[in-house]
């Protein structure tokens, strides 16, 4: 969950810059999945966008199960990589948790207690499983922040059409903003979205659907 403002993603991509600034640790970066996870990973450590080979490439590796701090790991040692993750404090501590699991032996422990590190076929299948969870969980957070915002700016367009057609009084304004932000909920991240007063038939899709 963001903790850093009011800040949130597009579901489309390029990622906004405001959002990418607001990542400050590896959680806020372990949130997301699927491509948003590519792109951001692409741009803490490489400091680019990602390219279209790397993107297939990563996705692929993601939807078959490898886990998301192998993928970090990966980039990071690439010769484009640039010491930009200076951001996120805890970021070095867990690219090195991640290596010590990689020893047979010493990382043993690791494997079995933190299914993002495990290697077990099974634990791979639950990882792509989760991927495939959290892309369409997102998607969702993310397509129903972008309609509640666009609705928004349309009562807003409509109230202040509406006051200039009466008058343009301050008082008729000012009643209209008020309306506007009584039914209108405030969004500052995606997990925004499942804490908001929705009609009735978008709760209980969210109900449904857990999120």
């Amino acid at each position: 969950m963001l903790q850093h403002g009011d800040v949130r993603p597009s579901h489309r991509l390029p990622l906004d810059e405001n959002f990418i600034k607001s990542i400050r640790s590896v959680a806020d970066v372990m949130q997301w999945h699927d491509e948003v996870f590519v792109e951001l990973a692409y741009l803490i450590i490489i400091g680019r966008p990602a390219d279209t080979i790397g993107r297939q490439y990563y996705l692929k590796r993601i939807r078959e199960g490898r886990g998301r701090l192998a993928i970090l790991d990966q980039l990071a040692k690439a010769a484009e990589a640039k010491p930009l993750w200076a951001q996120i404090s805890d970021l070095q501590a867990a690219l090195d948790r991640y290596r010590a699991s990689r020893r047979f032996f010493a990382g043993l422990r690791l494997r079995r207690t933190d299914p993002e590190l495990g290697m077990r076929p099974p634990l791979a299948r639950a990882r792509a499983i989760t991927n495939e969870i959290g892309r369409a969980r997102q998607d969702i957070m993310l397509a129903c922040g972008e309609l509640i915002a666009g609705h928004k700016d349309l009562l807003q367009l409509v109230s202040t059409q509406g006051a200039a057609h009466m008058g343009g009084t301050s008082a008729i304004a000012q009643e209209s903003k008020a309306a506007v932000d009584l039914h209108t909920p405030r969004l500052r991240s995606p997990s925004d979205v499942r804490e908001n007063d929705f009609d009735s038939s978008e709760k209980r899709l969210m109900q449904a659907l857990r999120i």
